[in-house]
């Protein structure tokens, strides 16, 4: 039971220390370094400088692995994204969007999906393709894929995100 309770505080916690990210820095013989980025839960197992109270987290290596996932820095770039669906049918074109997504998602929990409304259009998108053969390539995956959205499918210049 303690363990179950345990791992449910992780768990709400990894969306709140996953981007909380702090700059610390640390003096080695006496000389500051220069800054180091340090997450919330490392400082964690620092002691406190006042009363020397420390905290050590048990969890297992795939929690580890995920706030090191969620917690890498993103940037934004030129590049390259797959578009599935374009309409500007009103509200039928939201639904058919928002629809596209959730078959997308079904298939492929880890893809990236894109729904956008750039007036009048609703737009599904996929991938962070940093070039243009990336993207063909990806976008000859999409339709292995995804066959039916072939016909709609191309790529086109995008603002991408860049986990670092």
């Amino acid at each position: 039971m303690k363990r179950l309770f345990l791992l449910i505080v992780v768990s709400a916690c990894i969306p709140l220390c996953a981007g909380a990210q702090t700059t610390d820095t640390v003096a080695a013989a006496g000389k500051p370094a220069a800054p180091a980025r340090v997450s919330y839960i490392e400082r964690l197992s620092y002691k406190d400088r006042f009363t020397n109270a420390m905290v050590t987290l048990h969890h297992s290596d795939a929690i580890e692995r995920l706030l090191r996932l969620s917690s890498a820095e993103t940037r934004t770039a030129r590049g390259f994204r797959i578009q599935l669906y374009s309409s500007n049918r009103g509200a039928k074109a939201r639904e058919e969007a928002f629809e596209i997504e959730k078959t997308l998602l079904e298939k492929q929990p880890n893809m990236e999906v894109y729904v956008s409304y750039e007036a009048p259009f609703w737009k599904v998108r996929v991938g962070n393709c940093i070039d243009h053969s990336a993207a063909q390539e990806f976008r000859r995956w999409v339709i292995g894929e995804f066959p039916d959205y072939a016909p709609e499918t191309y790529i086109v210049p995008s603002e991408i995100q860049i986990k670092e």
